[in-house]
């Protein structure tokens, strides 16, 4: 299991990159956790969303995480109450993600980046909870209160992208599991936080964003462009082996 962060006393996701400073709408009346609220920024500014949520603002709103192409902020710890879905009593058991538009109005979409980076916070909550990666534990925003957030985010894709990552050994792998010697897989463990996972063995081939750190299983082995390359077991693609280290 990916280890927790803990910045001022907070409790984050170890995948937080970073942490706003700015004191942030939140009380500690907090319930047990069990359902995570999928939210759009409505803009296309960073900062300026998480300037929305400082106390010192006064709009009284707020979310757990921000998540963009390169960053997953951390903003309200996760033992704490975030004021995000228009409903307390939602906020007290739930974890608000927030996710940064790459695209106004009418489509309010995401990019490919900040898709990947969110199903990998969402796939380590539910580990750590030990919630089921679907519509029963993750919701979109408009089930909470009249919206149209999350906007243009794809909430079936987004789900199951993360149950692919967990599924695909990114944070644990049991004896059980590992692969057996001479059946052609293997298991590595990701060192590199700038890895890119592509869509063939070959530096031709486009990238598909960043392999998040963690053991993985791979299935397939190819040589290409001076480089040995991998093949995820979730499918999601080829990552260069060369900047992994083979566990035995």
């Amino acid at each position: 299991m990916l280890a927790t962060k803990r910045v001022r006393g907070d409790l984050f996701s170890g995948l937080i990159t970073d942490v706003d400073e700015e004191i942030m709408n939140s009380d500690r009346n907090r319930l047990d956790i069990d359902t995570i609220v999928i939210h759009h920024n409505g803009g296309l500014s960073d900062e300026g969303a998480r300037s929305t949520w400082y106390v010192s603002t006064g709009h009284g709103t707020s979310a757990h995480y921000q998540v963009t192409p390169d960053k997953i902020w951390g903003c309200v710890g996760e033992e704490s109450v975030a004021y995000h879905a228009g409903n307390y009593e939602v906020n007290q058991h739930s974890i608000g993600i927030e996710h940064l538009n790459n695209r106004g109005e009418p489509d309010w979409t995401i990019a490919e980046e900040t898709y990947w980076n969110s199903a990998r916070l969402i796939a380590d909550i539910c580990n750590r909870y030990n919630l089921p990666i679907n519509r029963e534990t993750i919701h979109p925003h408009w089930e909470f209160t009249a919206t149209d957030c999350p906007g243009g985010i794809d909430l079936n894709r987004l789900i199951r992208m993360a149950a692919e990552i967990l599924a695909g050994d990114s944070f644990q792998v049991s004896k059980e599991e590992q692969p057996r010697d001479g059946d052609g897989q293997r298991l590595v463990r990701v060192v590199e936080d700038d890895l890119y996972i592509r869509t063939g063995p070959g530096l031709a081939y486009p990238d598909q964003g960043f392999c998040p750190l963690g053991t993985f299983t791979i299935m397939q082995v190819e040589e290409a462009d001076g480089y040995t390359w991998g093949l995820l077991k979730s499918g999601r693609g080829w990552i260069a082996l060369d900047y992994t280290e083979e566990i035995k």
